[in-house]
């Protein structure tokens, strides 16, 4: 039987290679897609600016998915999350890797 974090560790990366799975499949540059939500250049998106990526994308996710991966994500006080850090963590979950989540604190 699996740990209550071994679970949570788990569903993140099955979202993660959900959401890298939609973006290969809507042919999107994710790096480009995030900068137009970024109408400010400041490398950070909200998290209402990423629930609309996601409905964009087609990613299919539940409202409790989303708030799972954002909580992972960890946004900061002003509801905004590193884009670069979620692109690199696309870009693995893409290739079907278990991501190790150094994040845990978080939840």
């Amino acid at each position: 039987m699996r740990s209550l974090a071994a679970e949570r560790e788990h569903n993140i990366n099955v979202l993660l290679i959900k959401i890298a799975a939609a973006m290969k499949s809507s042919k999107m540059n994710m790096s480009y897609a995030l900068k137009f939500f970024d109408d400010k250049g400041t490398g950070r998106l909200h998290i209402e600016q990423l629930r609309k990526l996601f409905a964009w994308m087609k990613c299919n996710l539940d409202e409790s998915e989303e708030n799972d991966i954002i909580r992972f994500l960890g946004p900061d006080i002003s509801n905004t999350i590193d884009y670069a850090q979620f692109v690199s963590l696309l870009e693995v979950a893409s290739q079907n890797t278990v991501i190790r989540p150094f994040f845990v604190f978080f939840y």
